[in-house]
């Protein structure tokens, strides 16, 4: 048996209920996180950024793993997630060369984004500063998409204290996520065990999706011109495709970890971008993005998902990926990275099915009228988690958890209903008791339902 979850983003809370609700994992009397014998576990990435428990469950994932190693190697699988990734951006632009070279004030800002330069963001105080502090506020805030992680660390920090309330100085927070990923850094230790793509029996792991640039534009076994004289390649086997992703991979590891023993450079990738760049690791940093310097899109596993650009679901039904899928095996592609609501989304292919189990947006799903509202609540809400189970057989699949409306729900991959769309605009997600549970959007507002299968007209 192999169990999936992803996306959990520092959310301490959500990560011991998945803990407590897994068919595969456990505390052991000394409160560590244990692996049953026998199976596999596949985390899918995005560790950290949202909440206040990046390094609580940084911590755990690690222990995890390593002591697994011991007794079962080769058991516990880690997938790099963008906001994994990312990190391996802090040491240069948080490096005294780079401070001096690029003031806030001047600094043009990532290439993605350049509208969210500090000039433009911050206050005529943070751009006089230059401090170390709000350059890192600023790039967590405007150019990784994690809005409070600079305070959550603050407050992650603090709890850790005798008494809980520590003051915990600007300089800390800095120095903690520095460390992170450095020598021996938990952040740094990860992306050394991730991978991009994990093949484990019959089911393909990724972060985002399968190689797609655009709504429409698929690229099976697409691999980008990372190292000097190569070019782009499609269609590679996906065994091959797998083992060159890793060749990435782990030659940016190399070159970052060789590189702490030296000052970090002036040069920061983030503004001008590209796979050759000098910055130590980069191209891990440039496979990471959607966009490529030049505006153009690329078909990246890690940030291309299963939603477009209206948040709508994407038709599973490109003929070369599908054949590319099958011909090495691959039953299902499991994969988060894009909310959809409080339980994963099965898009049904031919012979390939694709389930997409991120529910960062869980809270957010209303139900009959009704949604979370505590101003405190974390995004996934308090009640609902979910699992995804490959096997014991290869054609096996299952989806099991908890709705944020607090309610059960179970989806065998078996029952053809799952996955299927309404003639209302409604998708099946699963079932609760008798009844099937129902999801559909509005960009980022989804909702929820519960019907009786009678009452429902499919298409």
């Amino acid at each position: 048996m192999i169990a999936y979850a992803t996306d959990v983003e520092g959310d301490i809370e959500y990560w011991n209920r998945y803990v407590e609700f897994s068919a595969v994992l456990r505390r052991g009397q000394d409160g560590c996180v244990e692996l049953d014998e026998g199976v596999h576990f596949v985390f899918g990435g995005d560790v950290v950024d949202q909440s206040r428990g990046d390094t609580q469950v940084l911590s755990e994932l690690l222990s995890l793993k390593r002591r697994c190693s011991r007794r079962y190697p080769e058991r516990v699988h880690f997938i790099i997630g963008n906001r994994d990734a990312n990190k391996l951006r802090l040491r240069t632009e948080l490096g005294a060369a780079h401070l001096a070279a690029r003031p806030l004030r001047g600094h043009p800002g990532p290439y993605w984004a350049q509208c969210l330069r500090p000039a433009c963001t911050l206050t005529e105080g943070e751009l006089e500063s230059n401090s170390a502090s709000s350059r890192l506020q600023w790039i967590l805030k405007y150019t990784m998409g994690a809005v409070s992680a600079f305070e959550h660390r603050r407050a992650e920090l603090a709890a850790r204290e005798a008494g809980g309330d520590a003051q915990i100085d600007d300089g800390t927070v800095v120095q903690s996520f520095l460390e992170s990923m450095n020598e021996g850094g938990a952040m740094l230790e990860y992306l050394l065990q991730a991978r991009l793509a994990v093949r484990v029996g019959s089911g393909l792991f990724v972060h985002g999706g399968l190689p797609r640039a655009g709504r429409a534009n698929w690229r099976p076994g697409w691999v980008p011109a990372w190292e000097p004289g190569s070019s782009e390649r499609e269609m590679l086997p996906l065994e091959e495709w797998i083992q060159e992703l890793e060749r990435l991979r782990s030659t940016a590891m190399s070159e970052y970890k060789a590189s702490l023993s030296q000052e970090p450079g002036s040069d920061a990738w983030s503004i001008s971008g590209g796979y050759l760049h000098p910055q130590p690791g980069c191209s891990l940093n440039q496979y990471c993005m959607r966009d490529l310097v030049d505006g153009t899109q690329q078909a990246s596993v890690v940030y291309n998902g299963w939603l477009g650009d209206n948040y709508q679901p994407i038709d599973f039904d490109d003929a070369a990926t599908t054949a590319w899928i099958k011909d090495a095996g691959i039953r299902f592609v499991i994969s988060g990275h894009l909310p959809h609501g409080d339980a994963p989304l099965v898009l049904r292919g031919e012979g390939v099915d694709a389930i997409t189990a991120d529910i960062t947006y869980a809270a957010m799903t209303d139900w009959d009228g009704k949604r979370e509202q505590e101003e405190d609540r974390p995004d996934r809400g308090r009640h609902a988690v979910c699992e995804v189970l490959l096997g014991p057989g290869p054609e096996e699949a299952r989806v099991r958890g908890v709705l944020s409306s607090g309610l059960a729900y179970e989806a065998s991959l078996a029952d053809e209903v799952v996955g299927r769309r309404t003639a209302d605009g409604w998708r099946v997600k699963g079932w609760a008791g008798q009844k099937l549970v129902l999801s559909r959007n509005e960009k980022y507002t989804f909702y929820g339902r519960l019907a009786d299968p009678t009452e429902v007209t499919f298409i």
